[in-house]
């Protein structure tokens, strides 16, 4: 069980607990796990609340009961209390999608490019400025069946299921990877919109 700070491994029965040696200057919050830089073990994003509005990735070392590295991927989203993790341009690498519960609301998509130029790519979805907050979501999910992910949210100030459609198209081989901008926003409140 991943929890940023720490990780609690099963011993069939009872749990040991480590650390991974990462803090923030306040509270973590939204995380997940995936092999963010493509060597065979898991590494952690974490999002957080507070002052401090860093998200990073967490590399693991090749004995994750040692300490891990905290790398930046951005010092200013306000409220990272929406976290998603997948593979949104299917380039093999796995990008993840920030939804901010506090400032402006930005939804943001940070585009994994660790194995080539050693960064992240960052993209917004969603300038925001309505609103509606990004409390629960930036779940990663194909929900329109058209072979791309989709993103869902929902606020905690306002309550309302929100679908970002992804409009990229097709995926064609051969052509440079693209995370997925064009999205279009469908709200109504108190319900999933379905097609």
């Amino acid at each position: 069980m991943f929890q940023s700070g720490n990780w609690l491994r099963n011993e069939g029965g009872s749990w040991t607990l480590f650390t991974t040696g990462i803090t923030y200057t306040s509270t973590f919050d939204r995380n997940a796990l995936a092999d963010f830089d493509k060597d065979g073990d898991l590494d952690g994003v974490a999002g957080q609340i507070g002052v401090n509005q860093e998200i990073a990735w967490l590399e693991a070392p090749d004995d994750p009961t040692q300490l891990w590295t905290k790398n930046q991927i951005d010092p200013s989203i306000d409220g990272s209390l929406s976290v998603g993790v997948a593979d949104m341009d299917f380039d093999g690498d796995q990008d993840i999608i920030v939804g901010e519960w506090m400032g402006s609301h930005i939804l943001f998509g940070f585009e994994n490019d660790l194995c080539n130029s050693g960064t992240w790519i960052k993209h917004i979805i969603d300038p925001g400025g309505d609103g509606l907050d990004h409390h629960d979501g930036s779940q990663l999910v194909d929900i329109d069946n058209d072979g791309d992910l989709d993103i869902i949210t929902i606020g905690w100030d306002q309550i309302i299921p929100r679908i970002f459609e992804n409009l990229s198209g097709p995926i064609i081989v051969n052509l440079p990877p693209v995370l997925a901008l064009r999205i279009r926003y469908i709200q109504q409140e108190n319900q999933l919109i379905s097609k």
